[in-house]
């Protein structure tokens, strides 16, 4: 009876017991929750008015605004494939990535997730960012993986490359001989011209050498000519493409450095700092030997030591080609009439001597430097700011694509992309470590210089020849008129001769379904030339400004200067680089005086001169004749 009194204490009573049962119902169903998100999904995002992820736990993650370019992204091209970075330790699991709370706006945007990256100043692994990626036509991305490489701990990277959406297999080739590529070997048709460099294409037996050529620029497309990717297996072969410029083809996010390794076992991570495109070339770096673009402040000998080059220098190395430098060298000589590449030089040799003004290498250090610059902080120093909040991005309407909200159902199903996307990974990996060939195979005692197995060496012919391929539509209307139209060959009982031929590949691996894509990207690829009716107008939001450094000082709250002046040199950068730059910077100048043939018709005066010798003859006598001296009249005579 006692049980049933209602009084207040049995009540409180009671109610404590039963808040004590919800509790442990909660806090099972939370684990279950909990279990299953972590199976299936991750937890659901802050809502996108909350406060960035990073600053919930700024000991545990530091966002970086300078390291390596996401290689889906945008990727050098080697001249020869070759084996990637090494390095001493074995990478951490993938963490769980979310996409984050805004994207480039576009049904053919994808996230593409990030990776693991070695960092040579901390002696560790910092994590690339994912990317949102708008998808180059009738294409698809396998991603790179690491892997371990000798005994000895190292693991090594093999790159990611991009392969037509329908393809259904990766095939492996053994390596093609050393690039014959040397740059033109004719001037270009006019200035509005670029060079495809040639490559080796495989056939039957062995590799034939497809030379280059010049072909029309598109403004709004960067090509990127054929050439090979190196893995364990072997070599695999990506045809050309276009693909779109910088600030058009996606959207990049900054790296970021984890300092507890048990951070991301735990926790899902969504990037939040967005790299801007504009100021991101100007302080932009290749390493080769790494396959990838690096961006920020790498300035000084201790880098070029670990194989960092200068992205506008790039192109004085014999025989080396960049696409994106390529198109922009192209554009600014067609359009604005003056060398890109020199331009560009003179911003790095300014960044270059001058640490103060260079960008700072954590997010949060470029924020304090952003407070000293102003409101209106100089050129020097504006491109110098090379991250920015996402909301802060997603809320400009200036940018070159506008930022949209991403709803919860497209990021789960992102998600679900991203973990196809890492199971390929993963695959790939498994399949080229068992099909591992001899690292022997591949070079000269497999092909020569001609690429030609030696065993058939003397048994093949040259078939019909084929006049050089164009960048055109990638499903072109004229068979072998396509960018990587292949040159035909010609041989004696060529079953038998494949049959007793070396091995060619080391196997093929079976890809999946593509699901990234949607069926009307192939349509907005550049037609071939005799299909383009007229230049798409460009959009130069994306472009960077060209101007030279301004005069003046960018930190410390000095006055910034005027922009609209006549570009000059800036007052820090020391007048013994003023010769080296200038005549290269200032062909604006130079032009008028180009223009020898409105002064030729001034040279032809001296023929004018020569023409009273044409009057002359008239006044000269003939030689007298014998006896004429008899007819003249004698002094004296009559």
């Amino acid at each position: 009876m006692l049980d049933k009194i209602h009084t207040p204490l049995a009540q409180r009573s009671r109610g404590w017991q039963a808040l004590g049962r919800l509790g442990a119902s909660l806090c099972l169903a939370a684990m279950i929750v909990l279990s299953s998100l972590a199976q299936e999904t991750p937890p659901p995002p802050p809502s996108a008015d909350a406060p960035p992820r990073e600053a919930l736990s700024q000991d545990d993650v530091e966002v970086l605004t300078r390291g390596p370019v996401h290689e889906a992204f945008a990727e050098p091209l080697a001249k020869n494939p070759e084996a990637g970075l090494t390095v001493p330790r074995k990478p951490p699991e993938d963490i769980a990535e979310v996409a984050p709370d805004f994207k480039p706006e576009g049904d053919d945007v994808v996230w593409i997730p990030g990776y693991w990256a070695w960092d040579d100043d901390r002696d560790d692994f910092l994590w690339v960012s994912g990317i949102w990626r708008k998808l180059p036509p009738g294409l698809r991305w396998i991603p790179g993986y690491w892997v371990d490489a000798d005994a000895d701990g190292d693991w090594q990277w093999v790159s990611g490359l991009w392969v037509p959406d329908q393809q259904d297999e990766l095939a492996y080739r053994l390596a093609p001989p050393e690039s014959l590529e040397t740059g033109p070997n004719t001037p270009p048709p006019n200035d509005s011209y670029f060079w495809v460099p040639g490559c080796w294409m495989w056939h039957d037996v062995g590799y034939r050498w497809r030379p280059g050529y010049w072909h029309p620029y598109q403004e709004n497309w960067v090509w990127v000519p054929a050439h090979w990717v190196w893995t364990p297996s072997g070599c695999l072969f990506v045809a050309g493409y276009w693909d779109y410029r910088v600030g058009t083809r996606g959207q990049l996010f900054a790296p970021v450095y984890f300092r507890r390794n048990n951070w991301y076992a735990t926790h899902y991570y969504s990037p939040t700092c967005v790299v801007e495109s504009t100021p991101l070339l100007v302080h932009f770096w290749v390493r080769p030997r790494y396959s990838h673009y690096y961006f920020g402040d790498y300035y000084g000998p201790s880098y070029a030591t670990l194989g960092l080059s200068p992205w506008s220098r790039w192109h004085s190395h014999p025989g080396h080609w960049d696409p994106l430098l390529t198109h922009y060298n192209v554009h600014y000589r067609h359009h604005d009439h003056f060398d890109y590449s020199a331009r560009m030089s003179h911003w790095h040799s300014h960044y270059d001597s001058h640490v103060d003004d260079r960008p700072r290498r954590t997010f949060h250090d470029q924020q304090q430097f952003a407070s000293r610059l102003g409101s209106k902080p100089s050129q020097i120093g504006q491109q110098s700011l090379l991250g920015q909040t996402l909301a802060t991005a997603a809320t400009q309407s200036d940018r070159p694509v506008a930022l949209k909200p991403v709803t919860q159902d497209h990021k789960r199903t992102q998600f679900r992309e991203s973990r196809q996307l890492r199971d390929l990974s993963r695959d790939r990996a498994k399949s080229e470590k068992l099909a591992k060939v001899d690292p022997d195979r591949g070079d000269k005692k497999d092909f020569g210089k001609d690429g030609l197995n030696p065993d058939l060496k003397g048994k093949v012919t040259d078939g019909a020849k084929v006049d050089p391929p164009t960048p055109g539509n990638l499903k072109p209307a004229v068979t072998g008129k396509s960018p990587d139209a292949t040159l035909k060959l010609q041989t004696e009982d060529s079953a038998k001769e494949r049959a007793n031929q070396r091995p060619t590949r080391g196997g093929t691996l079976k890809l999946p379904k593509a699901t990234m894509t949607t069926g009307k990207l192939a349509a907005e690829a550049p037609k071939t030339p005799s299909q383009v009716a007229a230049p798409a107008p460009i959009d130069r939001k994306d472009l960077p400004k060209m101007e030279r450094p301004k005069t003046g000082r960018a930190v410390g709250g000095q006055s910034s200067p005027d922009l609209k002046t006549k570009p000059g040199e800036p007052k820090s950068i020391p007048r013994v680089e003023s010769p080296k730059v200038q005549p290269k910077v200032e062909p604006p100048k130079v032009q008028p005086k180009v223009e020898p043939p409105k002064v030729q018709p001034r040279v032809e005066p001296p023929k004018a001169k020569v023409a009273p010798p044409k009057s002359e003859p008239p006044k000269r006598s003939d030689p007298p004749k014998k006896g004429d001296d008899d007819k003249k009249p004698k002094r004296g005579g009559k």
